[in-house]
């Protein structure tokens, strides 16, 4: 049993994502959804709350991961509510939107190939 590999461990403690979302990732996700999707709007937590359906608490709760990571910075403040946007200089925003990028496209290939043997189906 020498030459088979080795199956690799996963130390779940020390998984990047988990320690960049916690255990939230998909209201993370949502917040980052928003936030990457209209990068120059500033918004304060309440308005993230509504705008993806989120409880407020559960914002406040994400906020820590993405404050912690700079992932979000102070954009200012409107009639005394601290607004902020994504920190595009953080180097996990530009990993994040270089992944979207990535996943994009392989989308748009599985799409192309997808329509590709529907065509083959049917010209049979």
């Amino acid at each position: 049993m020498a030459d088979e590999e080795e199956t690799p461990k996963v130390y779940f403690d020390e998984n990047p994502f988990i320690e960049l979302f916690g255990g939230e990732s998909k209201s993370v996700m949502k917040i980052l959804n928003v936030l990457m999707s209209h990068s120059t709007l500033g918004y304060t937590k309440k308005d993230l709350a509504e705008v993806t359906g989120l409880g407020e608490s559960t914002v406040l709760r994400n906020w820590k991961y993405l404050s912690k990571h700079d992932i979000i910075e102070k954009k200012g403040e409107q009639y005394g509510n601290t607004q902020y946007k994504l920190n595009q200089d953080s180097d996990i925003v530009k990993k994040l939107y270089e992944l979207g990028e990535e996943i994009r496209k392989f989308r748009e290939e599985e799409t192309d190939l997808a329509e590709y043997r529907e065509l083959e189906t049917e010209e049979d």
